[in-house]
Formats: C-alpha cells, structure tokens, sequence
C-alpha cells in the first residue's frame, strides 16, 4: 500500500505517468528506519522548461557531498550535478521544486 501511494503521489505531483515509469520512480524510493543514516527525499522540478524528478540525500554524513540526477517523465537521467562545483549551477537552473516524497 506505501509504494502505491508514493506512486500515486508521484503520478499527481508530474502530472503525467504511464504504467511502465513505475519501476524508475519506484527505484529512486528507498526506504528508511531507524539505523538510516541519510535520508531520501525525492523532488519534481523544472529543468529547460521541462518537468524533472530527482532525489537528494540529507543528513549529517551526507549534506558535505552534493549529487543530483535529472530524471526526465520516462525515467532518463538527461542532467547530472556533482560536486561542490555544481551546487550553484544546480541552483539556478533548476526552479520550483517541489519535495513529493520523504522517507522521514
């Protein structure tokens, strides 16, 4: 009933899911408990004026290391930012993100 739901909140959240993107969303999801040491959150946003999904890890072994993979709606990585370097680019080229799923 969770993967459904988080599916389901995906699905609504883009706007636009087909049966076969389950498997990539479903991938991108990785469950927590209590010895989790970063957490997954998973965002849609705006990249070249199209819809993205990605995930980020957050927490306090994970936030020194920035890395972030542009999925487009069918699954495909079509961006990726790595880096200290990458951050500020991240920030500006990707707009109005939406966080659509947390493991919290």
């Amino acid at each position: 009933m969770k993967k459904f739901l988080v599916y389901l909140l995906i699905c609504v959240g883009i706007s636009s899911c087909r049966k076969e993107n389950s498997d990539w969303l479903q991938q991108m999801k990785v469950p927590c408990d209590e010895n989790t040491i970063c957490k997954t959150s998973i965002y849609k946003a705006i990249y070249n004026h199209e819809p993205v999904v990605y995930s980020i890890l957050s927490g306090a072994l994970c936030d020194p290391y920035f890395s972030v993979q542009l999925h487009n709606l069918n699954g495909d990585v079509i961006k990726s930012y790595s880096g200290p370097n990458d951050l500020s680019a991240f920030g500006k080229e990707v707009t109005d993100q939406i966080l659509i799923y947390t493991c919290h």
